[in-house]
């Protein structure tokens, strides 16, 4: 009988081929069956907040696969690794080949969350002007942001849709604005703005959203979330996606979305426009939290995907950026270009 040294080693290998391949698995399963189930459990829909890091097991799992030298474990780190390049691959190469031919000039959209509770109205009216973008969607606008941002704006953005009153959302535009609609998203949550600019001669849809963010299951003295019910946020995006794509022309939807990445409102997103970054970025594009701070203690950010720029195919982004300035959120920006012939 093999003595209980010469099984350590056979037993070391079992569990680490089952740690791998069990994780490939369950995040196969995640990423393939996320939008079967029209209502996620909790813990689900806080998955789809995680992002990338929903992959960071794999930093441990790499190791112990190649000192296991199990074909099964390797097998799995690989299937990890698929699963990554799929998800987030696009993003950490410069884009290949020609884009499509343009069919005018370019100009940049911005959306920013003003993060009313963490930056004073002259800072982000700072970050603003400094953008210098052409199109600018702001979120959680108050009273005194919208007067900050008429009083120190005004001259590089003569257009402006900034009704605290009516709606945390609001625009400010080197283009004319041709009309103003608010509207609330699936009948729920906050209103957004359907707005409709004149760019260059071309009536622009720009649709700015910002749900309310999701509930959060807590658990611990800390405490941890461990739950996030997204449902009414996938609903509203839902509806929004649904109205984006019955628009004739070129469509723009930016804003807080407070949904991941990985969501099924982010899903139903790119089932009809194009995410900016995804298409001219580099990285992850993290945009949430910055500068927090709990006890004392600066939490390194962001760490949440929730600020987006999507756009019809009648656009190419050219170039999209994350910048961090005096919010909590940071802002995007996206360098957009008119194409010649849409792709669909």
């Amino acid at each position: 009988m093999p003595s209980s040294a010469n099984r350590r080693p056979e037993v070391w290998r079992r569990l680490v081929a089952a740690l791998c391949l069990g994780y490939a698995v369950a995040l196969g399963a995640y990423l393939g069956l996320r939008l079967v189930r029209a209502d996620w459990p909790p813990v689900l829909g806080l998955i789809g907040y995680l992002g990338p890091f929903l992959f960071l097991p794999l930093l441990v799992l790499a190791p112990l696969a190649a000192l296991s030298r199990s074909r099964v474990a390797l097998a799995g780190v690989l299937l990890i690794l698929g699963l990554f390049a799929v998800q987030y691959g696009e993003l950490l190469v410069p884009p290949l080949g020609p884009g499509p031919q343009a069919a005018g000039l370019p100009f940049v959209v911005m959306t920013y969350n003003l993060g009313p509770g963490r930056a004073l109205p002259e800072q982000v009216v700072a970050d603003i002007s400094e953008a210098g973008a052409d199109i600018v969607a702001v979120q959680e606008l108050t009273p005194a942001g919208s007067r900050a941002l008429r009083e120190g704006l005004a001259a590089a953005y003569p257009y402006m849709a900034l009704d605290a009153r009516a709606a945390d959302c609001g625009l400010l535009s080197r283009f004319p604005i041709l009309s103003v609609e608010r509207f609330r998203p699936n009948g729920t949550g906050r209103t957004a703005l359907h707005t409709v600019v004149d760019v260059r001669g071309a009536a622009m849809q720009v649709i700015i959203l910002h749900p309310e963010p999701p509930g959060l299951r807590l658990a611990g003295p800390w405490p941890l979330p461990t739950g996030a019910y997204s449902h009414r946020i996938d609903l509203e995006l839902a509806d929004a996606a649904r109205l984006a794509g019955e628009l004739a022309g070129p469509v723009l939807v930016v804003g807080d979305l407070n949904a991941g990445d990985l969501s099924r409102g982010y899903a139903s997103m790119v089932s009809v426009l194009r995410d900016a970054f995804r298409e001219a970025g580099w990285g992850f594009g993290l945009t949430f939290p910055f500068g927090l701070v709990v006890g004392g203690v600066r939490v390194p950010g962001p760490l949440v995907r929730i600020d987006y720029v999507f756009h019809s195919a009648h656009l190419h982004a050219l170039e999209a950026r994350v910048g961090c300035g005096s919010s909590d959120h940071c802002y995007v920006l996206a360098r957009l270009v008119p194409v010649a012939r849409p792709a669909h």
